[in-house]
Parts: C-alpha cells; structure tokens; sequence
C-alpha cells in the first residue's frame, strides 16, 4: 500500500502539471476515468468497488484533499452529490459520520481516510457523475495567470516589480491592473457580470455557509462599487476587501513568486 500511495502521489504531481493548460472543469466520471489510466486499472461500472487508493485520486483530481491535514474539503463536497435533505443537514450527518472516522484512521493511512469521507457522503447521497464541475485553481495556475497578465500588461522590468511589492498591490496602479486581469481571467469576475461568487466560494477553501459568505460578498462589492471610479481600483479593492482572506492571499502570494522568478525582487 505504501508504494501505491508514493506511486499516486507522483503520477497526480504530474496530472496537475499537465492540467495547468486546461479549463478547470471536470466531471466525476472524467476523474475516476483519469485515475483508471494513471493507476493503470480496466475501467468499472459505477455500481462496483472502488480500487485500492482510486477514490483518493478522483478526490485530489477533483481538489477535494487536502495533504496538509489529509482530510477533505467537506463544505464544498455537497456540490457533487445530489441528496433530499437540505444541503447543510447533508453536510452536518457527512461532517458527523466522518468525524467518528477519522477517530479510527490515522492521518497517514490516506486511501482508506478518503474511501471512509466516500462512504459518509454516500450515505444519504448519490454522486453525481456525468456534471462538470468547476475546479479551484492550483498554486501553479495562479502563477500562469499572473503571468500571462504581467506579459499582457507589459511588467517587465525591475523597477516597475519593485515599485510594485514597496507600494503594495493595491496602492500602486499597475498592481491593481494585474490583480483585475487575474481576476478576469481566472473567470471569477467580470465588469458585465460582476463576481462569480460561487466560483469564488469554491475558490475559497472550507469556508461554510454558502449564502452567508454570498451574502456579504454583494453588500461588500455594492458598496465599493458607490466610491472606486475606475475599473483597476474596483477590481483590486473586491479582491482585497470582498473575496475573502484565503483568495486574497493565493494572489499575493503568486505575484511575489513570479515577480521574484522574473526580477529577483
């Protein structure tokens, strides 16, 4: 078991390297027909068993794990299932149920954790194959973006990075066009349809109440959308100000490694 798990673990480094040039959208069945190549298994009719570790990998094709505490993403789980009860009482019964699981697996034992989170889930859902699904981007893909957007926008050189990283993003002009252009092109916002909140809610990580969060994303962009005049500004202080920390951080956090990785800043 322990040599499949390496195994997995390097052929899906190298999937996620590979999705780094695709839309991020995915349906179930195309995970689970993913893991079948990589874990070099014939394909099976959904009403089979699972192969050792397969879920494991459809979970972190799907961006579902979570390796730093080897657990799932949970409040974004209810999206793939399709259950009567309401979404936060689904929710509460899986978070239950896989809470007395994780008491009995340990962290390392990854596979068998991410069938047991499979089986709380299942148990008052049915998952939903053939929906696409969009995907939250990898730390990779936020470097891509700010990238292409950096090229776009023609940030080139030294002084321009450097002046950009003492002022902050938000206070210098080209900053705030950069964080506008990453935002439009990760397709979480746009001037015509404003913020795509539940991409940016999945976007988010283990944030909770959905319409919660929703909720204040509105009142937060209605408001800025009363005093910022030009479009950058807007765009920017949404991110900063709306989206949520974890968002706002993975930004951050991409344009300093790509502005390092061009100019040494």
């Amino acid at each position: 078991m322990k040599f499949l798990l390496l195994a997995l673990t390097t052929l899906l480094a190298s999937a996620r390297s590979e999705d780094l040039h695709s839309l991020r959208y995915k349906t179930v069945e195309g995970a689970y027909s993913e893991c079948w190549r990589l874990l070099q298994l014939s394909s099976r009719q959904i009403w089979q068993p699972c192969a050792p570790c397969e879920n494991h990998c459809c979970a972190t094709l799907l961006r579902l794990w979570n390796d730093a505490d080897s657990s799932i993403r949970t409040p974004i789980c209810p999206r793939f299932f399709h259950s009567k009860l309401e979404s936060s009482k689904f929710l509460a019964d899986a978070d239950c149920c896989a809470n007395r699981m994780l008491e009995q697996v340990p962290p390392k034992e990854k596979c068998r954790r991410t069938d047991g989170y499979y089986l709380c889930f299942n148990a008052s859902g049915i998952l939903q194959h053939d929906r696409k699904y969009f995907l939250p981007a990898t730390e990779l893909q936020q470097q891509r973006s700010v990238s292409e957007c950096a090229d776009f926008l023609q940030i080139n050189s030294d002084d321009e990075w450097a002046q950009i990283f003492h002022r902050g993003l938000v206070s210098d002009p080209r900053g705030r066009c950069l964080i506008r252009c990453v935002l439009v092109r990760q397709q979480l916002y746009s001037e015509v349809l404003g913020v795509n909140e539940r991409r940016v809610f999945v976007q988010s990580g283990n944030l909770r109440d959905e319409e919660h969060f929703r909720r204040g994303v509105r009142q937060c962009v209605q408001r800025l959308e009363r005093t910022c005049s030009d479009r950058c500004t807007l765009a920017a202080r949404i991110a900063a100000e709306c989206l949520g920390q974890k968002l706002w951080s993975d930004i951050e956090r991409a344009v300093k490694v790509v502005g390092k990785q061009r100019n040494g800043c």
